[in-house]
């Protein structure tokens, strides 16, 4: 019987013996050897006895003494690898009798502790030591005591901790993530880091198998070695000189070693609400879908009225073709009204985390041509909401290229413009049919509806299959048990209708007129200052409300958030707003158009809404009456602000995001004494013009991501300011 000694701990600490003690079994007769051997190693031990190993100083001792029937001495082999001044590391080896006299023999081990350590393994014994328990049954060799000089450091005896695998998998996960990078943005991965990312995997997974391994054997021997653990150390070991090695030469992959640019020649949420109920619109988006995989077609363009569903079915369209892996990458950006191109070419760049090396609109166009134009990938760019012939190529989309490795689908209103655009094939989303009309208001509606059959078939009837008039309508109305609501409802359809509105914005403004508190319904018309499609902040929001004290009978900000918040879910209960999964809130389009059109209307033009438009001068505008001014996102060519205007009502004025202001003039709120609320936010300016002080009754002031911003002086005046932003600005105290 053979016992291993490792010790690896400070130098001159180790155990002071280590002792084999136990009585072996009989040997059987095939495996007594034909002829003795003369060396004293070969005698079969039969007795009962203690041999036992003296350490001194750190090494194993030069002499064993078995004391029992026989004597038998051994000499030592002793090993020392010395790793630091201060450590060392020393292996033995102890043998007794011949290999197979102790064949299936009945052995307990254990360790003497030396300096006052308490040694775990010293408390348990290992008995009916097999050649099925250590090595297999065809070899018996052995076991190994390990000693630790601190408890639970011989938890994982195998010598091998699995560190260098964690580095590996993460010297991984950081190489690939810059080679991710890269690619994103138009560049070649260098052969060099291919290479070394292909060699990871392998030594990766073999590095996890003998820390598996590992795992598995200290679990079965619960703080003992056997040899198996003795073998696998020494593998870990060789392996994690070879892990260390890959590593190092990983090491070099800086920011700047990874790729090389290219020279320059350039997550949608699935949809959700009722489309897959009907199955009119599950083929409409078969239809669409065979359409792209066509491999002539390039362009394809759905078509139809407003509120009719076209959004909805693209996402559906996205959404299938992700799960089926059609395309490598699948982006939607929203175009609207008079749109501005190099707004469209930021929001594409952004979805593809593309980021441009200049500003000019040719230079965005040339990289994402390049972008999109990739050989190895394909991409499919979903256009929402287009209202006129878009130049594609100028915007840098490549279409109708070889292989169409980008293709485009968008949605219009405008049957006109799929004709202008010349689509390899256009599909017009088309009403609902009456059975689904009903179907679809039932469900929203709820089962009510089957007490007023009558008057809710004539409701139905009047939204002429337009989905989103029938939601808006069927939650309005949810759970209303009064018939007199229900006439009352239709008899105003009918009127809106007759009066030239179309079914879809009637419904909405029914909806809005049954809002049961101001607070509700101002809410839904301050979204309408906010650019269509644009999702909404919250906190944003939030301050806008605060700064005119619209938020009531609150005591504390997190009350007020909580108002807030509940006034949100009523509206989108109600089919007015949409809620996006990062908790942002936006507007349908139409539901907008219908929100600015009842602001002008209810409010006797006190809201004011011009949010992202273009103009070549300050747009002619009634401010004597105004209450709230949004020019957020707006573009004016020349003479941006003027020096002063006359606004003595205003209570509202956003000017986030406008023309990339860098300066207001120093009179220019000077007659708008009653402000409010002000939002300058994401502009350029420097410092805040003299006639801020005189905003005396201003409650929010938005000043977020002002980078250039640095003198704030004029705000101490500001007594009755309750609400500041300034995050991502200038300011540094």
């Amino acid at each position: 019987m053979r016992a291993n000694v490792f010790f690896n701990g400070e130098a001159s600490t180790g155990p002071i013996s280590v002792t084999i003690s136990g009585t072996p079994r009989k040997p059987r007769a095939d495996q007594i050897p034909a002829k003795p051997r003369s060396s004293p190693g070969t005698r079969r031990w039969y007795g009962a006895g203690v041999l036992t190993s003296p350490i001194i100083d750190g090494t194993v001792g030069r002499d064993s003494v078995y004391r029992g029937r026989r004597l038998e001495v051994r000499e030592q082999e002793v090993r020392e690898v010395r790793t630091a001044s201060s450590d060392a590391e020393v292996e033995g080896s102890v043998t007794i009798g011949g290999t197979d006299s102790n064949y299936g023999g009945l052995m307990d081990l254990a360790v003497d502790q030396g300096q006052g350590e308490v040694i775990q393994a010293q408390e348990e014994d290992i008995t009916g030591l097999s050649p099925m328990q250590v090595n297999g049954p065809d070899t018996h060799r052995g076991a190994v005591v390990v000693w630790s000089p601190k408890e639970g450091n011989n938890s994982n005896s195998s010598g091998y901790n699995g560190d260098g695998s964690s580095e590996e998998e993460k010297s991984g996960k950081e190489a690939r993530s810059k080679g991710k990078i890269a690619r994103n943005n138009n560049h070649l991965i260098r052969n060099t880091v291919d290479t070394w990312l292909e060699q990871a995997d392998p030594l990766f997974e073999e590095a996890t198998q003998l820390k598996s391994e590992a795992g598995d054997i200290n679990s079965w021997w619960k703080g003992w070695v056997t040899c198996s653990r003795f073998s696998l150390g020494r593998k870990a070991a060789k392996k994690n000189v070879d892990i260390q090695k890959h590593l190092g030469e990983g090491s070099k992959f800086g920011e700047n070693n990874v790729s090389d640019a290219r020279p320059v020649q350039s997550y949608e949420p699935e949809p959700v609400g009722d489309f897959k109920t009907f199955a009119s619109r599950e083929a409409t988006k078969s239809e669409v879908i065979a359409a792209l995989r066509a491999d002539e077609n390039s362009l394809v363009g759905i078509y139809g009225m407003p509120g009719v569903g076209k959004t909805m079915l693209m996402k559906a369209v996205m959404a299938q073709l992700k799960k089926e892996k059609v395309f490598d990458e699948v982006v939607m950006v929203v175009v609207s009204q008079k749109p501005v191109l190099e707004t469209i070419q930021d929001a594409i760049a952004e979805k593809l985390d593309l980021k441009f090396t200049g500003n000019l609109r040719s230079t965005k166009a040339a990289q994402l041509w390049q972008r999109l134009n990739q050989e190895r990938k394909t991409t499919l760019l979903c256009l929402d909401d287009v209202w006129e012939r878009m130049e594609l190529v100028e915007v840098g989309i490549p279409y109708k290229n070889a292989g169409n490795s980008c293709k485009v689908i968008f949605t219009t209103r405008i049957q006109g413009v799929c004709e202008s655009m010349e689509m390899d094939e256009k599909i017009e989303v088309k009403v609902l049919s009456e059975e689904d009309s009903w179907n679809l208001f039932r469900s929203k509606a709820g089962g009510v509806v089957d007490l007023f059959k009558t008057v809710a078939g004539n409701i139905v009837k009047e939204c002429k299959g337009l989905p989103l008039a029938i939601v808006t309508l069927g939650l309005a109305l949810r759970n209303k048990g009064d018939i007199a609501v229900w006439n009352d409802t239709l008899a105003r359809l009918k009127k809106s209708i007759s009066e030239k509105m179309e079914p879809v914005n009637a419904s909405i403004r029914l909806s809005y007129y049954f809002l049961q508190d101001e607070t509700t319904k101002m809410c839904f018309l301050f979204c309408c200052m906010f650019p269509e499609d644009f999702e909404i902040p919250p906190d944003v929001l939030f301050g806008y409300m605060m700064g005119e004290k619209l938020i009531r009978d609150v005591n504390t900000f997190e009350e007020a958030r909580n108002r807030l918040q509940a006034t949100v879910e009523k509206l989108t209960s109600a089919g007015l707003l949409l809620k996006d999964d990062d908790e942002s809130i936006m507007m349908h389009d139409v539901v907008r158009d219908e929100a600015v059109s009842i602001a002008k209307c209810e409010e006797r033009n006190e809201f004011i809404v011009k949010a992202k438009m273009s103009f070549d001068e300050w747009p002619d505008m009634e401010l004597e009456k105004c209450k709230r001014l949004s020019l957020m996102d707006t573009k004016i060519r020349y003479h941006p602000l003027p020096s002063q205007i006359k606004a003595p009502n205003l209570l509202t004025l956003s000017l986030n995001g406008f023309n990339d202001l860098n300066e207001i003039p120093s009179n220019f709120f000077q007659e708008m004494t009653n402000l409010l609320t002000l939002d300058l936010s994401n502009t350029k300016i420097r410092s805040l013009p003299a006639s801020l002080s005189s905003l005396t009754n201003l409650r929010t002031l938005r000043m977020n991501e002002c980078s250039k911003l640095t003198n704030i002086s004029p705000v101490v005046k500001l007594n009755r300011l309750e609400i500041l932003y300034l995050n991502e600005s200038g300011i540094e105290n």
